[in-house]
Parts: structure tokens; C-alpha cells; sequence
């Protein structure tokens, strides 16, 4: 399974007019099971490093160690935007692409619940696109969370 999504990553490097390599990178953390979750994996940060940029990733593993296994900064799961889920109408949207820099709208319903969230992407030097930022609400995000709990 969590082969599969590594896969996709191969296809997550793209040129400024590809919008399907931010897309396909978005819909990768969509397909993987909980339990191979990037944001939940506590003994390797490789997933991390494969999905995110290195400032996001750094902060999510910083997340990892200081929870010792229990619930940290990160309290539900950053793709739902909740601690339970069930989703529905799950649409992954065309990326937007500017220079180096796109954003991929996830829309889904959740116990009836309308949920937009938004993933703020990069490509780093040599073309790959990560994940910098997900947008929950104007004023909440996960990189913001991150920020706040452990400040440098």
C-alpha cells in the first residue's frame, strides 16, 4: 500500500503548466490507510520528507518526539481536518499553479459537514513538488498550529 503511494510520487514532479504532479501528490496522503499516515509514522520521517517541505516536515517530526506516542500539536487527522471521520463526496480538484508555488482545493463532506481544505505546495531545487502548508480555516492551518506549539 504505502508502495503504491511512493510510486505516485514518481509522477509528483512536474513543469509549471503540469497540474496533475501537485494533484497526484494530494491524493497520495488520500489513498494511504491510517496506519502508514506520513503524519503519524513515529520511527522513520522518510514519508515525511517525500510528501512535505523540509520546514513543514521538520515541524511534524519535531510534533512526533515531543508527544512520546501521545496526542501533540497534531490532534486529529490533518487531511479530514477532525479527529473522526467519515467522508464523503471526497473531490480533489486541479492544482493552480504559479511559478514554483500551487494550491489544491480538497472538497468532501463529513458527517454532514461541508469541508474545504487547502494544500499550499512548492517545488524544491529539483523539480518535485511538497506539501508547505494545509489550510483548514483563513486563520488555521497546519503549518500555523505547528508554529504556535513550538516556536524556534
Amino acid at each position: 500500500m504505502l508502495a503504491g503511494a511512493l510510486l505516485a510520487l514518481g509522477a509528483a514532479r512536474a513543469t509549471d503548466d503540469d497540474t496533475a504532479a501537485p494533484k497526484a501528490l494530494v491524493a497520495g496522503l488520500y489513498k494511504l490507510p491510517d496506519d502508514a499516515s506520513p503524519f503519524f509514522a513515529s520511527k522513520t520521517r522518510k514519508a515525511l520528507d517525500q510528501y512535505f517541505t523540509k520546514p513543514l516536515a521538520d515541524l511534524i517530526w519535531k510534533d512526533h518526539e515531543a508527544s512520546k506516542g501521545e496526542v501533540g500539536a497534531i490532534d486529529g487527522s490533518p487531511i479530514y481536518d477532525a479527529q473522526d471521520y467519515e467522508p464523503k463526496n471526497l473531490e480533489i480538484h486541479p492544482a493552480k499553479i504559479k511559478g514554483a508555488k500551487a494550491t489544491v482545493l480538497v472538497t468532501f463532506t463529513n458527517y454532514d459537514e461541508s469541508k474545504k481544505i487547502v494544500y499550499t505546495l512548492a517545488q524544491n531545487e529539483a523539480g518535485d513538488w511538497r506539501i508547505a502548508d494545509i489550510r483548514w480555516a483563513p486563520d488555521r492551518t497546519l503549518l500555523g498550529v505547528l508554529k504556535q506549539t513550538y516556536p524556534e
